[in-house]
């Protein structure tokens, strides 16, 4: 059956407009399938659209087949090998998007730098929120640099590696994004792209995170976002939510805690720590600190908090994370915060 939401009017024209599945983006080289169906009738696009549908569903399957076909399985490579192969990877398309911007300058429409700066929007936004899309551009990068060479690596190396993939489409996007806005006062906005040499480890430990403590960091987070919510109307019930998501993170972690000690580890004691969390914690146990209140209600059989409440407070250790790192107060620390039950 057609699917309605594929059809897209453009003045008095109809267009057929489609999303490429997330696996086959890199073999279509784009994220959506859009042409015009020449037509202003609307019942006449409906007919058309049925079969567009027909023969991109044809083209979607015969692509996953291929692609099945064509998969490359690498020779395992070391960790450090690959951190670099990603920093490579990062200046050669930076590289090749710039040649490519300069080449068609005067040839792009208005209306196509507002789709490409829509599109970059997008893109930033599912991969700092870790979005299924977002979770899909990391995978399909995964594949295309890495094959299965890195089934070598522990569980650790290969979520950190992930990791870095998610910051290099990041900071290319901003890049992007930079470029568009024509503010050209940095190359790259991610401290580890800043260096395109150099030992993953010597970034990591650098001695920038060795004197802040994660206190720091979570109160300039919850102040940028209560000055950016009110600002936009926001209720005031909602920035009290992200007080308590945060103020409990803080809990969990420790606000006297340096930043270079969160680690992998950490992030997953954290993740463990929330899961264990019973629902309306404050309510019942105001006076108890976390671990005494999940004995508690262990004891009381009270059920812990739901899978969606859980992510909210994930989300929230992530962003004071992602926060402290764009506005330069923290370097990159490499490590994954852990999604619900090992998830991302």
């Amino acid at each position: 059956m057609a699917n309605p939401d594929r059809l897209l009017k453009r003045g008095a024209n109809w267009y057929y407009r489609r999303r490429v599945p997330a696996d086959l983006i890199e073999v279509f080289k784009k994220k959506e399938i859009r042409f015009s169906l020449k037509t202003i009738k609307k019942a006449e696009a409906l007919k058309l659209r049925a079969f567009a549908d027909i023969e991109w569903d044809a083209k979607f399957d015969d692509a996953k087949i291929a692609l099945a076909n064509s998969l490359t399985f690498n020779e395992p490579i070391e960790f450090s090998a690959g951190v670099e192969k990603v920093k490579q990877w990062v200046e050669e398309r930076d590289k090749a998007f710039n040649e490519n911007r300069i080449s068609s300058v005067g040839e792009l429409s208005f209306e196509q730098a507002h789709d490409n700066q829509i599109e970059n929007e997008n893109q930033l936004y599912a991969l700092r929120h870790h979005t299924e899309e977002g979770i899909a551009d990391v995978s399909i990068l995964w594949h295309k640099l890495f094959g299965i060479s890195l089934d070598n690596l522990s569980i650790q190396q290969r979520d950190e590696i992930f990791e870095l993939l998610r910051r290099a489409l990041v900071d290319l996007t901003r890049r992007r994004i930079a470029v568009d806005q024509v503010d050209y006062s940095t190359k790259s906005l991610d401290p580890l792209f800043q260096h395109t040499t150099g030992s993953f480890d010597t970034i990591q430990k650098s001695p920038g995170n060795n004197s802040i403590l994660f206190g720091k960091p979570a109160k300039m987070y919850l102040a940028e976002y209560e000055n950016e919510k009110t600002s936009q109307g926001v209720s005031a019930k909602r920035i009290e939510s992200m007080r308590r998501l945060i103020a409990t993170v803080v809990e969990i972690i420790g606000a006297e805690t340096p930043v270079i000690l969160i680690d992998y580890e950490l992030a997953k004691k954290c993740r463990d720590t929330i899961a264990a969390l019973p629902k309306n914690r404050l309510k019942f146990y105001p006076k108890l600190d976390i671990p005494t209140a999940i004995q508690r209600a262990d004891k009381d059989g009270r059920l812990p908090m739901a899978r969606i409440t859980q992510q909210k407070y994930l989300s929230a250790f992530k962003s004071i994370l992602d926060h402290g790192i764009d506005r330069g107060e923290l370097q990159f620390i490499g490590r994954v915060v852990p999604g619900q039950n090992g998830t991302r």
